[in-house]
């Protein structure tokens, strides 16, 4: 989203709401394309949360009534929630799981 459209979104009140009918169609232009934006990018994070949840490797998923979970995360990762949860969340569960796998497997190949 550009910066104009944030700034214009981020107005206060009394400077959004002109009385220029010029300045308000602009204005109203201006949200009405973020609102677009927004749907686009609530689509899109969507898509992406879907794609994750169904080739991040393990079985079992449910989502049968639209949900996306799976509860093999839940023991491995400490979430299952893939509709719901933060991506930096779930990114950040994911990378501590996954060093601290490599750390065993790493202790586990110096004691042979």
């Amino acid at each position: 989203m550009g910066e104009i459209m944030i700034a214009v979104l981020k107005m206060p009140d009394e400077l959004f709401w002109c009385d220029n009918p010029i300045t308000r169609m602009q204005h109203n232009n201006i949200r009405k394309e973020a609102a677009e934006e927004i749907i686009r990018l609530s689509n899109e994070n969507a898509q992406l949360r879907k794609w994750m949840w169904l080739n991040h490797g393990h079985t079992g998923q449910y989502g049968d009534d639209g949900e996306m979970q799976c509860y093999e995360c839940e023991r491995q990762y400490g979430f299952y929630d893939w509709k719901r949860t933060p991506i930096d969340e779930i990114f950040n569960r994911i990378q501590t799981a996954n060093i601290a796998a490599l750390q065993h497997d790493i202790k586990f190949d110096r004691k042979k």
